[in-house]
């Protein structure tokens, strides 16, 4: 079977675990589908179709494996789908080698300076940017916060300086994990962007 062969040839690709997870959670989906069809006598015609969908996926997918073999990974848009299969949005994935990112400020807050290339979609498009999803995690593993809060800031240049809250914590070495970003225009609608960056920073 096409999805079952995609499954495992997507296990084998180098990437970050969410991705990997949304991937398999749709060809998963696709197999318990034509199952079903199958089992209720209408494959007959959904099924090319079907097959040829997943199969496009995974040549996509393989096409991010090769990339990483070079060591640079060059981001995506993807449509969100709502139950019925119809586009209720968009997010921006693999983002992690576009953004470069650093903390200029440790006290109650982190002040994380964003450079990204301002003349390249979607951020040639985006007016401000925030952090949707992030923890900051002790030198022994711990997560001692975890999307506690973050402002949006002005995207100028390529440039943006973005605050986080720091919890008190004791004196030692975090490292600041974040794996969601929210960008957003004026009458727009916000832009999730995927990845993974680490900074590590000094309490």
């Amino acid at each position: 079977m096409i999805e079952k062969k995609c499954a495992e040839e997507v296990k084998k690709i180098e990437m970050p675990k969410e991705m990997r997870e949304r991937i398999l959670d749709n060809c998963y989906t696709e197999m318990e589908e034509m199952t079903m069809r199958k089992n209720n006598g209408k494959n007959v015609f959904r099924k090319p179709m079907v097959a040829a969908a997943v199969l496009v996926a995974c040549l996509c997918v393989t096409g991010v494996g090769a990339m990483a073999a070079t060591g640079k990974l060059t981001g995506f848009f993807q449509d969100v789908t709502g139950l019925f299969g119809a586009v209720t949005g968009t997010t921006y994935e693999q983002a992690t080698d576009e953004i470069e990112m650093k903390i200029t400020e440790v006290s109650d807050i982190l002040a994380v300076e964003m450079e990204m290339d301002g003349t390249k979609a979607p951020y040639r498009e985006l007016e401000t940017i925030e952090v949707g999803s992030y923890r900051i995690v002790s030198a022994d593993g711990d997560v001692v916060a975890k999307d506690e809060m973050s402002t949006a800031a002005p995207i100028v240049d390529g440039t943006a300086s973005v605050s986080v809250a720091l919890p008190d914590v004791a004196a030692g070495t975090y490292k600041l994990v974040i794996t969601e970003l929210i960008g957003s225009k004026k009458a727009d609608q916000p832009l999730p962007i995927y990845g993974e960056w680490e900074c590590e920073f000094v309490k």
